[in-house]
């Protein structure tokens, strides 16, 4: 089907790294915290440890690397040790991919989670799926509207966002997920975008407990 492929080319272009704001004075404070961080390769290999892989999804599922998507002023993760993305992961219309920050201080990690579900981080959420949707269908998309925010926990919260936009081939609809956890000195932000609708409940709770448990086996 011709909306499938389409919405196959969306999925990809909706799997973002999340961004937002960065008070001053956070800055300043992780960025000297950062002077006395653990050697890089080894925060790095913290990163790459925490992220989702592909045997943690069904079989049909499939990797495609991707560069992360850094056109925002600025990321919760520019104060991290140590920064980490996936591959997109795909699977017909929908899409997955995180990114992992390893900082210096769970002091540090807490006030990136803050900025990360920060309003102005959220409005980065917007603008990258609303401009990614219309790159891809060729039609402008919608603002994407603000459909749930749920807590499940202290550390784990998730926004989903939902957008249309009227291409060549109908209206097409994306359903956008922004997932993010904080555990001890590391943050994870997940992305998981569907084009026809959101993904089916018992997948989208098996990713998300994949999500933190990965999180916990690296920094718990």
């Amino acid at each position: 089907m011709r909306l499938a492929a389409s919405m196959a080319g969306v999925v990809i272009a909706l799997s973002f790294i999340a961004c937002g704001d960065d008070q001053a004075a956070s800055v300043r404070s992780d960025t000297q915290a950062n002077r006395e961080a653990e050697p890089a390769p080894a925060a790095r290999s913290i990163a790459e440890t925490a992220l989702l892989q592909l045997a943690d999804l069904p079989a049909d599922w499939h990797a495609r690397s991707r560069p992360p998507d850094l056109r925002c002023p600025s990321s919760p993760f520019r104060a991290a040790d140590a920064r980490a993305a996936s591959s997109a992961f795909l699977e017909e219309n929908t899409g997955i991919q995180e990114s992992v920050g390893v900082f210096r201080t769970a002091a540090a990690s807490r006030r990136a989670f803050a900025r990360l579900n920060s309003p102005a981080s959220m409005a980065c959420v917007r603008r990258n799926a609303r401009r990614e949707m219309s790159e891809q269908t060729a039609g402008e998309a919608s603002r994407p509207a603000l459909a749930r925010v749920e807590s499940l926990g202290r550390w784990v919260t998730v926004s989903r966002f939902t957008a249309t936009s009227a291409s060549q081939i109908g209206i097409v609809s994306g359903v956008i997920d922004a997932v993010h956890a904080r555990v001890g000195r590391g943050v994870g932000a997940l992305v998981i975008a569907s084009g026809l609708g959101p993904v089916r409940d018992e997948l989208y709770d098996d990713v998300i407990a994949a999500f933190t448990r990965r999180l916990r086996q690296a920094f718990g």
